[in-house]
């Protein structure tokens, strides 16, 4: 797991181009439930919250390896999961709302497969239920940010959209789904990268 976090690392630089030149030289009050912020300040809660899921999501995994496959570093899991979000190299030339529509949808296919990862989970009676229904409602906070970010830039709020489904693990044994869900979880954590990156670079500005 932790040599994969070096090719993850890779990823930091690919969005340090994006939303150049798009902050506001004045602060403009989002028109939104939460009076008084402004876009900047949900920027630097984003950049916080995913910090903060980083850190979780990379726990929860060294857990889950270290339950199920008896090693907190296992980096045998499933690779290219179909259906599931990855990041393009080539995201400089896209436009802030089109930008922010595809962080939402993929933050919706993301729950999508946690959801079925507990399913699973509860059906084996396993322990790591709740973590991941824990990881479930991070998720959907941090997409929510995305969308009050886009009401304060004015742009038109993404809902579900994504037609995005989870695949189901490539082997029925119990070794091969284990590696399944580390290999979304792995995945979650490598998106997360350039996220946290580009938005500690926005709330510098």
């Amino acid at each position: 797991m932790l040599k994969t976090m070096a090719t993850a690392s890779a990823l930091v630089g690919c969005l340090f181009v994006l939303f150049t030149g798009r902050s506001m030289a004045v602060p403009i009050r989002c028109q939104t439930p939460r009076a008084g912020s402004t876009a900047n300040d949900v920027k630097t809660w984003i950049w916080t919250k995913s910090m903060q899921l980083s850190r979780v999501t990379g726990e929860t995994m060294s857990d889950f390896a270290q339950a199920r496959l008896g090693d907190p570093h296992y980096d045998e899991f499933v690779h290219n999961i179909p259906g599931l979000p990855r990041y393009s190299w080539h995201l400089d030339s896209i436009q802030e709302p089109t930008l922010l529509k595809q962080i939402i949808e993929e933050l919706f296919a993301f729950v999508d497969f946690f959801e079925e990862m507990k399913r699973y989970e509860i059906v084996n009676g396993s322990s790591f239920v709740q973590k991941f229904d824990d990881l479930i409602n991070d998720i959907n906070n941090f997409r929510a940010e995305f969308q009050v970010l886009e009401m304060c830039l004015g742009y038109s709020v993404t809902n579900r959209m994504t037609t995005l489904q989870p695949t189901p693990s490539p082997t029925l044994t119990k070794k091969g789904h284990d590696e399944w869900e580390l290999g979304v979880q792995q995945e979650f954590l490598h998106w997360l990268i350039p996220v946290q990156v580009e938005f500690h670079r926005q709330t510098r500005v």
